[in-house]
């Protein structure tokens, strides 16, 4: 027989067992037992309903659970998909970029449609949006803080750089604050573009429109839709070392050593993303560091 609650005697305790056949002998020859027996079958009842409807509902958050978990597996296998399809698009214009001086017009447009696939994704999965980093939570905050831990990261780099440049042979020749400047001009469609242009053009794009997409299909669709897919107590920080790799991965057709530079800046965004719980402080810190380092300091890595 089943046991539904276990009782712990604290003192020395006589129990008695009363079969059920002599429960109704008693029940029949005195109605006092009749009424003492009524009570607790009432109460037996009520804790046999209680218990059952604890269960139920048990069951239905653990239903409900398995229906988000499944939405959200559901979205990341799209998210990784399309990822999978973005880096094959690109090496099948890769002859295209080669003959372009920017980058920017190409992977704007790739872009663009990974991040109308996402938002189509989430739709249609009907995740949570807040999970994702689409919130105000946290909004002053995440701006203060993006911009002043982004301004500590800059004179970092630029203070490493500068020791490069002093105490380090091949980079002698190299200035400390190198402006990007497209090594050619370059058509698009058949329509051609200035240097100055091009220059502009890719600033405006990739400090705009391309840090914020990369921050929502990384920081959102892959790092907020994987810390609450896993368990554990360290499962947000899990789920930002893994979703960085696939960030950085996904640089490789920029240059191999831009994927290695930002794993490290990725992880920085991350950070905030989990510090914030919002997509404004990490855009925001990626569109700084990422603008300035590239375009004005002189990242190292190929356009």
């Amino acid at each position: 027989i089943k046991r539904t609650a276990s009782v712990k005697a604290t003192a020395s305790t006589i129990v008695r067992k009363i079969p059920v056949e002599k429960c109704t002998i008693l029940i029949d020859s005195d109605p006092h037992f009749y009424r003492v027996f009524h009570s607790l079958s009432i109460d037996l009842a009520k804790r046999i309903r209680t218990t059952s409807e604890t269960a139920l509902a048990g069951l239905q958050i653990q239903l409900e659970e398995i229906k988000i978990r499944t939405k959200m597996a559901t979205f990341f296998i799209n998210i990784v998909v399309m990822l999978c399809l973005f880096s094959c698009l690109l090496g099948v214009l890769k002859s295209l970029i080669a003959q372009s001086s920017s980058t920017t017009f190409i992977t704007t447009i790739v872009l663009s449609v990974s991040f109308i696939v996402s938002i189509g994704t989430v739709i249609k999965t009907d995740i949570p949006l807040e999970w994702l980093g689409f919130t105000t939570k946290n909004l002053k905050k995440s701006i203060y803080e993006s911009i002043f831990f982004s301004a500590i990261f800059l004179v970092l780099f630029v203070l490493l750089k500068w020791i490069l440049i002093c105490y380090v042979p091949r980079f002698h020749n190299i200035s400390l604050f190198e402006v990007w400047w497209p090594k050619k001009e370059s058509s698009f469609f058949g329509i051609n573009f200035s240097l100055q242009f091009i220059q502009i053009f890719s600033i405006i794009m990739y400090a705009f429109i391309g840090c914020f997409m990369q921050e929502v299909i990384a920081r959102g669709g892959m790092q907020g839709v994987l810390s609450h897919f896993l368990i554990g107590k360290r499962k947000a920080y899990t789920a930002a070392v893994f979703s960085n790799i696939i960030f950085s991965t996904i640089h490789i057709f920029v240059s191999s050593t831009l994927a290695v530079i930002v794993f490290f800046p990725g992880l920085y965004f991350s950070w905030l993303f989990i510090r914030h719980g919002n997509l404004i402080g990490c855009s925001i810190a990626h569109i700084i560091l990422g603008t300035i380092a590239i375009f004005f300091i002189g990242l190292p890595v190929s356009f």
